[in-house]
């Protein structure tokens, strides 16, 4: 993009920015249902690795396809995926509790969050 210039005008094109490292970047998810569409984003925890922390209101299930969220997305497993065999960590995921996912979106492992 060129320059604008006329009279009393002498602007330079915005310049694209990526404010994040690598890194940093969030995972951004889209898709549409029933016509309407929709993006999640999840943020990278600093190690390779990007966490969503359930809120109220909100939860995921285990099926065999994957991690089914009550927003209707599914995230697909990893090939590397590793749940807690503690048996109070148990799905479904619900507020307070973590999911971790790869550059890939796929799901790596959760973390259940236990009220003292």
């Amino acid at each position: 993009m060129a320059r604008r210039r006329g009279p009393g005008l002498d602007v330079a094109p915005p310049r694209l920015r990526v404010p994040w490292s690598p890194s940093e970047r969030p995972l951004v998810y889209a898709g549409t249902v029933d016509g309407e569409q929709w993006l999640a984003v999840v943020r990278p925890d600093g190690h390779g690795r990007w966490c969503h922390r359930f809120a109220e209101r909100e939860g995921a299930y285990l099926f065999a396809g994957g991690i089914h969220l009550t927003s209707g997305l599914v995230v697909p497993l990893a090939d590397n995926v590793r749940f807690s065999e503690d048996p109070v960590d148990t799905f479904p995921l619900k507020n307070g509790d973590q999911l971790y996912v790869d550059e890939d979106g796929e799901a790596l492992f959760a973390l259940f969050w236990h009220p003292i």
